[in-house]
């Protein structure tokens, strides 16, 4: 509050695994945790393990505390970093071959609708539930140039459908997108995130985007 008192915008960006609204509720992976050296949740066949190699830095709903204690109306946006190494949404898109749009979809529907986090070390209540208003939540992927193995390969494309049906069903659309990170950006056109987001997001809000070829 002290931040926002002096005209600072308060953000927040945690990795999926550590706010996680796609998770089974009746699973340990909707469960609190401290720990931020689990196993990536959805990599879990032989073949998955041999492809992450020991990967070993998944959280598990920790964030949840931080919106517990601080309230969500306390940051100005909070982006869910769908570009954590091996994310949930990573193997659901390229390993389990679901559609990327209704599976950016299951994690809007999760944060607007409200997720349960257990085991949530509060005098209150174990139990949270995590509701993040669209005007607040921010979608983060990766660079264009991204593997599309280890780290997300998400066509803007897909990110306006995403946008377009949160509108059609809740009213609005999500506040917006983010990546990571500008100063790794591709040497041309084609390969700038900048660019792509531009070309599929200006029609919303043009006096937002200016003139200039990004």
């Amino acid at each position: 509050t002290e931040a926002k008192s002096q005209g600072l915008i308060v953000s927040m960006a945690p990795a999926e695994s550590y706010l996680d609204a796609s998770v089974d509720p009746d699973s340990i992976d909707a469960t609190f945790s401290l720990r931020l050296d689990l196993p990536p949740r959805a990599w879990t066949s032989p073949e998955d393990r041999d492809m992450i190699k020991g990967f070993s830095h998944a959280g598990r709903q920790c964030y949840a505390y931080v919106i517990a204690k601080a309230g969500v109306e306390s940051f100005d946006f909070i982006s869910i970093q769908l570009y954590e190494g091996y994310a949930p949404y990573v193997h659901e898109v390229t390993r389990a071959g679901k559609n990327p749009v209704d599976t950016i979809m299951e994690r809007v529907d999760g944060f607007l609708g409200g997720y349960v986090v257990k085991g949530m070390p509060l005098t209150s209540s174990p139990e949270y539930e995590v509701k993040i208003p669209s005007s607040k939540l921010v979608i983060g992927i990766a660079n264009r140039w991204a593997d599309g193995i280890k780290f997300c390969k998400i066509d803007p494309k897909t990110l306006k459908d995403a946008y377009d049906r949160t509108e059609n069903k809740y009213g609005e659309g999500f506040l917006g997108v983010m990546f990571w990170t500008i100063n790794e950006e591709g040497d041309d056109a084609k390969s700038r995130m900048t660019h792509a987001l531009k070309k599929e997001f200006q029609d919303l809000h043009p006096g937002d985007f200016g003139d200039n070829e990004l």
